[in-house]
């Protein structure tokens, strides 16, 4: 009789346990994509995350496998089922898609602009926030107001949170810590000029730097925060901590995926070591925005802080939300200016044409005031295009809370359903935007035809409705700013021949290598 030894029936035993969890995965799978098309809807699932992980977590390879840029299979498959749908259901419109989404969750994407604004804007009160926001408490703190779920909560503490966020506060903002720092930045990039020329500027370290400089300023007062116990203590700052955070969150993404989060990843405790910094540093900071030194500041020097310190928040909620200013204030607006200069590069025609709008209200050697760059109309649209073809988070989720259906698809949506936004998609699809969806044309703007046709649901860079980003005029504020002074002092210029930049998506959709654009000198 033959034996084995030990370590082969182990070695079988671990080969037979893989095998059948990744039988019993595929058989969840079959089970929902046959529940789907007994209740009319075509499937379609996001590959988010390949390799043996994606296994693991039920991305199989029948979707998608290999490298593709972030956005692009989405777009490609959105496409491909809704011309399914069209053919095999014929008399369903072809703006609703149903999904798998990943999981075993049944979904439903919504590609309708009109049913968008209906989900919500109109019907905002029967969906709420999916457990999809749930995977990034460890990173914001439940008391964020973006992973808030309860919506009696979200709407006392948007309601606390929102003179932080008014045209005063804005006011003192732009003029204090935005108009500020975009002149120290642009000094910066004079400097590496030589003979009036900078060649392969690394333009996404450079809008990083301004981001967090601006909202850490705007959101603690001040950058050099030392936090007595730290672990990242001595001349560690505010900005320092939260680049530690950034980073880490780039290179291992997973671990704030569910399941794999309670691994000991030596990524996991560096996040939590700067994480809880910042959560020191906020209280220093608010600790000082109630000191009698501070309680008497006039609306006109008001900054975030003062404005957390007004609302009588516990100090919990005060970290927290500090925490997601800072994440939401510095990783957005980074991206943005890293693609729009990109794209202003790619097409002098434009940049040129922003550039003598600029020049006619825009001393070179300063910077705008708040009501200037409100009042450029072309400088808006080259800031709306970029949001429009790079948006910097590319998917928002909502979860039915009764039974609906909606409007303008008639599909039906059970109580459960999770919904889904595929902002990409929707704002590069030519249903909407026309068959040059993926140019970037910033005049599109000007047409009434156009802008009718998209509506409110078709532009969802800070999404819609009584969730959405409550620092948005913050966002543009600095956006307008930024690109203003940037485009009025240099000429961007892309270097042909080099590859163009490879969009992938970790926090933010961000190119994958640093995008180098070139500088010369602006003298008249």
């Amino acid at each position: 009789m033959l034996s084995f030894p030990r370590d082969v029936d182990v070695l079988a035993a671990t080969v037979a346990v893989c095998v059948g969890g990744m039988a019993s995965l595929y058989a969840c799978r079959v089970r929902e994509r046959c529940k789907a098309a007994r209740i009319g809807h075509v499937h379609l699932v996001p590959t988010l995350i390949g390799g043996p992980v994606g296994w693991l977590l039920g991305h199989l390879p029948e979707l998608q496998l290999g490298a593709e840029e972030s956005g692009v299979s989405m777009t490609r498959h959105v496409r491909a089922v809704r011309d399914l749908h069209k053919r095999s259901c014929p008399e369903v419109n072809r703006d609703a898609v149903g999904v798998i989404f990943p999981g075993t969750t049944l979904g439903v994407a919504v590609l309708n602009p009109r049913d968008v604004e209906y989900v919500l804007l109109r019907n905002g009160s029967n969906y709420e926030k999916s457990a999809l926001y749930d995977s990034i408490i460890p990173l914001l703190g439940a008391s964020s107001i973006v992973v808030l779920r309860d919506e009696s909560k979200h709407t006392v503490l948007r309601r606390q949170l929102n003179p932080a966020f008014s045209a005063v506060a804005l006011q003192t903002v732009y003029d204090k810590v935005v108009a500020k720092h975009v002149q120290t930045q642009m000094l910066k990039l004079s400097a590496q000029l030589t003979d009036g020329i900078a060649a392969g500027v690394d333009v996404e370290h450079t809008y990083d730097a301004l981001a967090l400089d601006i909202v850490s300023e705007a959101a603690f007062r001040e950058t050099s925060v030392e936090t007595a116990g730290s672990d990242h203590s001595g001349s560690s700052t505010v900005s320092d901590y939260f680049r530690i955070m950034a980073d880490t969150l780039l290179t291992s993404p997973y671990i704030l995926v569910p399941g794999l989060s309670a691994l000991p990843w030596p990524a996991k405790f560096r996040l939590e070591s700067a994480r809880d910094s910042l959560r020191a540093a906020a209280r220093v900071i608010f600790a000082r925005a109630i000191s009698p030194s501070h309680a008497a500041a006039s609306d006109v020097n008001k900054l975030l802080v003062d404005y957390l310190a007004d609302a009588h928040l516990d100090p919990s909620t005060v970290a927290d939300n500090m925490t997601t200013v800072l994440l939401a204030g510095h990783e957005t607006s980074s991206t943005t200016l890293t693609w729009l200069s990109y794209l202003l590069a790619k097409h002098p025609d434009v940049q040129q044409s922003l550039f003598e709008e600029l020049s006619a209200a825009v001393q070179i050697g300063g910077v705008p005031s708040l009501d200037t760059v409100r009042n450029l109309s072309h400088l808006h649209n080259c800031v709306r295009e970029a949001l429009r073809l790079y948006p910097p988070v590319t998917l928002l989720s909502r979860v039915a809370v009764q039974d609906d259906c909606l409007p303008h698809s008639g599909v039906v949506i059970p109580k459960g359903t999770e919904v889904i936004f595929y902002v990409y998609c929707l704002q590069r699809d030519p249903l909407i935007w026309g068959a040059d969806a993926d140019s970037f044309r910033p005049d599109r703007w000007n047409d009434p035809s156009t802008m009718e046709r998209v509506g409110l649901g078709g532009f969802l860079p800070f999404f819609l409705g009584k969730r959405n980003c409550i620092g948005k005029d913050f966002a543009m504020n600095e956006l307008l700013a930024t690109t203003a002074v940037l485009v009025r002092r240099f000429k961007l210029e892309w270097t042909e021949g080099q590859p163009e930049p490879y969009r992938q998506e970790k926090l933010t959709m961000r190119p994958k290598v640093p995008i180098a654009i070139s500088l010369r000198q602006r003298t008249e």
